[in-house]
This record gives C-alpha cells, structure tokens and sequence, in this order.
C-alpha cells in the first residue's frame, strides 16, 4: 500500500497542488468507476483495494485515519462519489496531484488549496462568458462575482409535475453523464458542480424526458417542471414509497392504504369507502354491518385517533356506519398504524388513522364526479394565481329516500336518510420555502326510523398550517385547528317523546420541527396544546304526552399538552433504530361542581361526604404521562426484516357507550379525578419477507397490549343525561394480543392481498364475572380477507373481496324463574359467554371504461358492483322477547341479509 505521512511535507504538497490542474483532477475522479462490496473493513483495506482498481497512489498518515470498522457497497459508481461517502463524515477531504495520486488530509488543512482552484475557475469562467457574449445563450446560474473559493457551486431546485405542480419523489437527475442524485419526498434536489458548462438530463417514469446544457457560476437554484408521457405499456405502476418499503421502513404494524386502488373495491351501494377498506386489512375488525367505528388489534372504537390532516374525526361514517366521511377523490393519503405509534402521534391507545388531503392544481382547473344510486359527489380544483396558489373543493351529497320505499316494510317506507360533507383547501406558495394551507370541512347526518327514532350529527373543522423550509435540511411547520361536533337523537314515541342534545369543540395549536442531516438520521420536536370543551347533555322532553323530565349537564374543560421527540437512525445497512419520546400533562379545568364520596375509588350516592365548586379555570385534577416509543429493525438481507416495538400510550378523554356498538350521540368523557386516564402497553415484533423483485410481499407480526386502565359499565347502568357518571363504572384492566399474517401481490394482471388474523381482547373487572378474565363485545378470535384485482386491460378490471369473521361475544338468559306474581324472571350468563354465527360475506364489482388518449379532455367510467353476492342473512344481534308464562324466545337481526347490486358512472374533465 502506497502511503505517506501527510503532517510531514504539508508545504511541499500544497506547493506542488498549487500549480496542478486541479480541474481536470475532479474529472478523472468522476470518470473513474470502481465496485466494491465490503464487510467490517477498514479504511486502510479500503483504500488498498481502491489503488489496485485505480491504479492510483494513496497518500495519508495511518493514525488519523478513523479506525471504523467500515461497511462499503459500490457497483461501478464514481471514485468521487465512492470517497465522498467514506470521507466526509471523518472530517477528511481529497485532492489528485498531477492524474497519479490523491492527497487525504483534514478538511482545514486542504482548505487553502481551493484558493487555487478557485483562480483556474474563475479564469474558466471569465473566457466562457466572453464566448456567451458572442453568441452563445447557454441559460446562466449564478453571478460570477460570488463564485466560492472551492470553485465549487451548489445546483439546488424542486422537480414538480408540470400539469399539477406537485413534487416528483425518486426522479434522477445526471449531471455530465457521470454524477446524480435523487429527489427527495419534496421533489428537492442538491448537486455540488464545478464552475462551468454542464449537461443537466432528468428521467422519470410516466414523464418526458428533459434535457438542458446550461453555465453555473455559483451557488443557484433550477426548477424542473416535467410534462406526462402516454406510455404504451400494459401496465405502469407508479409508487410514492420504495418498492420494499414494508421490508425497510423501521416501523411496523403500518398500513398505507392505496387511494387509486381502494376506488376499485367493490363498496355497498357503489360508494368508494374507506372505512370499509381499513376493514379488510389485518387487525381491524367491526361487530358487524352497519356499525359505527371500528376496532384496531384489541382496541375499543374510541382508542383509535383519526385525523384529517390535523385535526380530530370524532365520527368517520355517515349513515349511521354505513359509509365513509371521507371523500375519496380528494385525499392524498390515508395510512394506519396499529399499537405501535411514533411520539409525533398521542392521545389514543390502539391506533392513529392519519388521512391528509392533497392540494389542489396549480396549473389548470379540473373536475371530478360520481353517481351512484344513493349518493352523488363532484369536486373542482384549480390555480389561484397559477403555479403559486390552488384551491381544492368537493361535495358529496345523499339521496337515499327512494330506496326505502322499494321495501316492503311499512316501517322502513316512513324513515328518512340524508347526509353530506363539504371539503374546501386553499394552497398558497409565497415562495419555494413557504406554504400556507386553508381548509374547512363540514358535514352533517340525518336520519328517523318512522315514529319510533331519530339521529342528527354534524362536525364543522377549520384548520390552519404554514409550512416553511429552514434550509435544505431544516424545516418547519405550525397548525391550528378549530373543531366540534354536535348531536341530537329524537325519541319519537308520545309518552318518551324528547331531545337529548351533547357536543365537544375543541381548540388545538402545533408546532413540528424536521432535521435531516446527511448521516442517515432524522429527528423530529415539536409541542402541541389541545383545549376540549365538552356540553355532556341536555335532556328536553317534546309534546304534551311527554312523561320525561328535563336535565341539563354541567359543561366540562380540559386541557391537554404534550411535549415530543422522534429520532430514525440507520446506524448501519442491517440495523436501523426508530426512537421517541412523549410527555403528556393533562388538567381538568373549572368551572365545575365535584362531588366527594367516602371510598373515592367505588363512587357511590350514598356515600357523599361533601360538594366542592371550582372555580373557572382552575386545576380540579392533574396527570401527567411519560410516554417512550421504540421501533428497531434488522434486515436479514436484500429482501427480508425482522422488527420489533414498543410504545407507552395514554388516554384522556373516552366515549360513553355500555352498547355493543357506540351510536353518533352517545357523549365523549374526560378524565376527572375519579375517571383515570387508560394507560397501555403495546409490544409488537414482525417478520417481512418480499419474492421476486418485491412482487410478492408477506408479514407475519405479533402483538400483546396490556392497558393499566380499563373501566366496563355496571349491570343496568344509566348513563344519558347522568351528572354522576363515575358511579356507574367499574374500574379494571384489559389485554389484547394475536398475531396477523398477509401475503399481497402488487402487480400483474391477478393483483391483491390475502389477510388472517388470530387474536384475543379480555377485561378483567372487579364485580363483573366474578373477577374473571372475559370477552370484550367486539372479541372475534379469527378474521379472514380475501381481496383480489383482475385487470383485463387499463381500463377493465374485476374486484372481488370474501371476509370471514368469527361471531362476536354476547350475554343470553339460560334459564328463568317465576316470581310470586307470576313474572318471569330470566336468569343470565355470565357476561359475554356466548357468541353470535359465524360472519362471511362475498362482494364483486367490475370496472370499465374507455381508453386513454392524449387530447380527451373527458373521461368516464362505469362500476357495477354487487355487495353480499350470495345473501348471506349475518346475523348483527340476537335479541330476546319474553312473554308471560313462557320461556324467552332468541330473535335474530340482520341489518343486510340480501345482495345489494349498484351502478355507479365516474367522470372527470381535464
């Protein structure tokens, strides 16, 4: 190995280095390739394998060197490049003397040469831009008086989409035919160039090429916007995340829904829905069709968070569960994650479902619709002030009557159903660093079965952020929201005739700060605040016949914030760490009145030993939470993983229900001093697996939650327009744990996935069951999905999605006995013993259209879906009727029990 010591001749070198070319050095850098594939090596053997690809000389001094080990993996890639990688973190540097040897010293003290390479540019660039006068009008960038000392200028700039200007992720761009880089997730990009000419070629799939020659002078920016190419190909997939990003993202338990994809689903009467999507993922389950919420690896339907972009979806479905409130023509993305949660996310304990909108186009304006036999939606989108703002808008509307008078129920012909969600967003670009972002959303529900019952509910949201880039590196964001939710259920009957009105608004503010430097991390910080205020219910009976009484709730406050820090560190090709920390403080706030009872932990009215009244404002109960987020991943290999996590999570504030499935009005609760927060534990390890080139992908994960806790309802409890509601709970805990298994096919013509779940959810409360460990309702131990695509063309496609469920939990009389006036008592089982039928079900729906071509400024498609294709009679309940003298009778209700066809036409104007 050719080397010598550096700290001896330092002026001789710089001397001789002064007088070299240095110019034409970078370029033999550039235009020598070397592969080298490298384990625990060090720099020493490093470089003696790079001198013998050379062939050149390698001076250095051995005990400055780092002592590493080093892992190196280059195939036929620049010197340049290669040494770039293993330099720059050691503080090193490199300069070629004379086309034979490279110099490796500290940065600082080869500092002082660029002085001379600086001149060699300057001279370069002084008789280029005389040639530039005389005719050539090669674009510039740059100003020649800010050249650096290096001689070395930073070509930055954003690749966007030229019709919508949204960034282009992964695009690569190559300067000179040898040196590249790749966009990041904001279309960015940063090339380090000598002072001079250069050819700049950029290629992406699905775009045209672009190629431009141009000067740069100095450090400057160059936007690319690129224009769609019409391929001619059977298929072109086109992806946002790395094709083995189930393999080498850190976190697990993640699931991305596809937006394009989840349009071609067959959905019940025709509407795209992704709550119904979510449902055939593994973990996420329901107690059955029509049933509001849903429930994540053992969790309850209030444990999980779902978020439209910042703000909090208290209700995610319309028509009592039956669709989605997300319109799904406008979302950018929608991605689930189950137990194990990063700590920019917090206040629920099973999952967050994070769904964002996208902006709208900044180029030109578009519309977008469907129609379908119960509900119709249309959007539009467009430039503001073209390429700098855009506005994004989209209606969706039900009409839904017609249907219930097909029925032959007298009862379901005198319902009504009506429901709609508006969203609007305006995007404003004041310059590549800065962003502001508007929007509003608001919807609303109605529905009365006859004159037994009825239920309104609507949410209004308006949320603010602004977006800013600190530097390549560094970038920030702040949003506000402003929300709140408010329902009414109707009893209809003369003599129980009233309204029960409850609502909670809240105000939330946060800030996020990102850091990505250049040594494989990521870090996160951010604090957030969050003010609930909650109107727990107001009572009004309604007609003369009315025998219900009036009450009104005092209204609550709470105040939540949280503090939070996320780090990502791939500390090496095998081993990547996803570490985080959150603390919550959580106060009850004033004005209210609390009552103190005599065993604090059993509320009981008749043990009250005094009534206190806060203050506005003031602290009536406090607690704090430390909350530790931990996801490491080591990759087996090319194509395989093995994660595990854990993550502490809390929750302050739950929803009232002691029914199987919570409706739209039933309340949402704070912690108070005698409701404790649920506190859980969630531990979850995987294995992933891609085959051929990431083709096919499988997961095998395993999770065990235990939530500290967990509190059921007593026997018979009241809790509508309850002021004592801690006196009708039962404190206890719960756990959850399975194991999910899936195989999925991304592409071909037979794409999709297949999705099994084995799992168990148990509470365990005092005075329930006798102590012993039972099912929560929504417990189903197997779930199975079935999902696949066949597209005969572009534009035809067959979907079709089998789910099998296990039945759930229920509690049934068996046995009775008489009293002494004759009435028959049923005598119950223990709670939850039993369960419901099995649950299955077979959906189909076909989707056709006509070709693209280049100049069509309208395109149609038509779906015809069929849900339920063989009638499956699933039974939702069993309810039982008891008559005088007789044992009770079980009755089964099924909310579907026949198939369900629908045509749907989805246009979109160019």
């Amino acid at each position: 190995m050719g080397h010598s010591s550096y700290s001896v001749f330092p002026v001789f070198f710089l001397l001789l280095l002064w007088g070299s070319s240095l110019v034409q050095a970078q370029s033999r850098l550039d235009s020598t390739r070397v592969s080298l594939h490298l384990q625990q090596a060090s720099l020493e053997e490093i470089f003696e394998r790079l001198e013998a690809q050379s062939g050149l000389r390698f001076y250095y001094q051995s005990e400055e060197l780092p002592q590493g080990p080093f892992h190196v993996e280059a195939e036929n890639q620049p010197l340049s490049e290669c040494l770039h990688r293993l330099l720059l973190p050691a503080g090193l540097d490199v300069v070629l003397y004379r086309d034979y040897a490279l110099l490796i010293a500290p940065h600082t003290q080869l500092a002082q040469v660029n002085v001379a390479q600086y001149y060699r540019a300057y001279e370069t660039l002084e008789s280029e831009k005389a040639g530039n006068q005389l005719g050539d009008q090669l674009p510039a960038i740059g100003d020649i008086r800010q050249l650096s000392p290096s001689g070395v200028a930073r070509l930055s700039g954003r690749v966007l989409d030229e019709d919508t200007g949204e960034p282009i992720a992964g695009a690569r761009l190559v300067v000179d035919e040898s040196q590249g880089t790749l966009t990041d997730a904001q279309g960015r990009y940063e090339l380090p160039l000598g002072a001079g000419e250069h050819l700049l070629q950029l290629r992406f799939l699905g775009y045209e090429d672009f190629e431009r020659r141009f000067r740069i002078y100095s450090d400057g920016t160059f936007d690319i916007a690129l224009g769609r190419k019409i391929l001619t190909l059977d298929e072109v997939v086109v992806e946002a995340e790395a094709a083995d990003a189930n393999v080498s993202d850190v976190q697990l338990g993640l699931t991305r829904i596809d937006v394009a994809n989840m349009q071609k689903l067959p959905a019940f009467m025709g509407e795209v829905d992704l709550m119904q999507t979510l449902l055939l993922q593994a973990g996420v389950s329901t107690v059955g069709e029509g049933a509001g919420g849903f429930h994540v690896r053992g969790g309850n339907a209030d444990q999980n968070l779902i978020l439209l972009d910042e703000a909090f979806i208290f209700n995610a479905t319309h028509a009592l569960g039956f669709f989605s409130t997300f319109n799904a023509d406008l979302l950018e993305r929608a991605t689930l994650y189950k137990g194990n949660l990063p700590a920019t996310f917090g206040g629920r304990l099973a999952s967050v479902l994070d769904v964002g909108l996208r902006d709208g186009n900044s180029q030109r304006y578009n519309f977008q619709g469907g129609i379908g036999p119960v509900s119709s939606r249309l959007s539009v989108e467009g430039p503001v002030i073209k390429g700098k703002s855009s506005f994004l808008a989209g209606l969706r509307a039900s009409y839904s009557d017609w249907v219930l008078q097909l029925t032959n129920n007298p009862e379901l012909k005198a319902s009504k159903a009506f429901f709609y969600d508006l969203n609007a967003r305006y995007t404003h670009r004041f310059s590549p660093k800065d962003q502001l972002s508007v929007s509003v959303y608001s919807t609303q529900d109605k529905f009365r079965y006859a004159s037994n019952f009825g239920f309104e509910y609507a949410t209004q949201i308006a949320q603010l952020s602004h977006q800013h880039l600190f530097s390549d590196k560094v970038s920030g964001k702040i949003a506000a929201v402003y929300s709140g939710y408010q329902s009414r259920q109707r009893e209809l009957e003369p003599f129980n005739a009233s309204v029960f009105d409850n609502a909670i608004q809240y105000g939330k503010l946060k800030l996020l700060l990102s850091w990505e430097p250049e040594n494989g991390r990521s870090f996160q910080f951010g604090v957030s605040s969050i003010l609930y205020h909650l109107d727990p219910g107001k009572l009004q009976p309604e007609g003369t016949l009315s025998l219900i009484k009036a009450k009104s709730l005092e209204q609550e406050q709470g105040l939540e914030s949280a503090a939070f820090a996320q780090s990502d560190w791939a500390i090496s090709p095998q081993l990547s760490v996803s570490a985080g920390l959150r603390w919550v403080l959580y106060q009850y706030l004033g004005p209210k009145t609390v009552l103190n009872y005599r065993q604090a932990e059993a509320p009981d009215l008749s043990q009250i030993t005094d009534t206190l009244h806060y203050a506005a404002g003031s602290s009536i109960a406090q607690y704090s939470s430390l909350e530790p987020r931990l996801a490491i991943r080591w990759q087996t290999g090319s194509n395989a993983s093995l994660k595990a996590g854990y993550s502490r999570t809390a929750q302050f504030l739950n929803q009232i229900s002691n029914t199987t499935t919570p409706t739209p009005t039933q309340v949402w609760q704070l912690s108070t001093p005698y409701i404790a927060p649920q506190r859980s534990h969630n531990f979850s390890l995987g294995f992933f697996r891609n085959f051929s080139q990431n083709h096919w992908q499988t997961s095998l994960e395993a999770y065990y939650r235990l939530v500290d806790s967990w509190f059921d309802y007593k026997d018979f409890a009241d809790i509508i327009a309850n002021p004592h509601i801690e006196t009708e709970l039962a404190a206890g805990k719960g756990r959850a744990y399975g194991a999910e298994f899936t195989i999925s096919k991304k592409q071909g013509r037979l794409s999709g996935w297949v999705s099994y779940t084995l799992s168990r959810t148990e509470k365990q409360v005092a005075g329930i069951n006798e102590g012993q460990w039972y099912p929560a309702n929504y417990d189903r131990p197997h779930d199975l999905s079935l999902v696949g695509t066949i597209a005969f063309t572009q534009r035809h496609s067959l979907t079709f999605n089998f789910n099998y469920r296990t039945g759930r939990p229920l509690t049934v009389p068996v046995g009775s006995y008489f009293v002494a006036n004759g009435l028959n008592v049923p005598d119950y089982s223990l709670r939850n013993q039993f369960r419901l039928p099995d649950y299955h079900r077979l959906d189909v729906a076909f989707t056709g259209g006509r070709g693209y071509k280049k100049n069509r400024k309208f395109d149609t498609s038509w779906t015809l879906s069929v849900y339920n294709v063989y009638g499956r009679r699933n039974a939702y309940a069993i309810f039982f009727v008891h008559q005088a003298l007789q044992r009770p009778q079980a009755q089964k209700l099924s909310i579907l029990g026949n198939a369900f066809p629908a045509l749907s036409f989805n246009f979109k104007l160019l």
